[in-house]
């Protein structure tokens, strides 16, 4: 899946959901070292949404994939906020 999203954006932050069976954050970075120009490991899902954020900021775009539960971790955050 890295290597199909690699052509949309040069940058990669990796982090992890709070499903027991996901993917460590560093691990999923690893994995995409030889794909991107910037990896970056963050275990903490609102943290990594704050960082892609920035990076992608002020006219750049956000792209967020993954599992479902990352999915429903992020919608919690963004609940909390608004």
């Amino acid at each position: 899946m890295l290597k199909a999203l690699a052509p949309l954006g040069s940058k990669l932050v990796a982090t992890s959901s709070s499903s027991p069976r996901a993917l460590p954050a560093a691990e999923l970075a690893a994995l995409g070292e030889s794909l991107f120009e910037l990896v970056e490991a963050i275990d903490d899902p609102a943290q990594a949404l704050a960082r892609g954020r920035s990076l992608a900021a002020p006219d750049g775009h956000l792209l967020v994939t993954g599992s479902l539960y990352l999915l429903a971790d992020l919608a919690s955050i963004e609940e909390a906020v608004l």
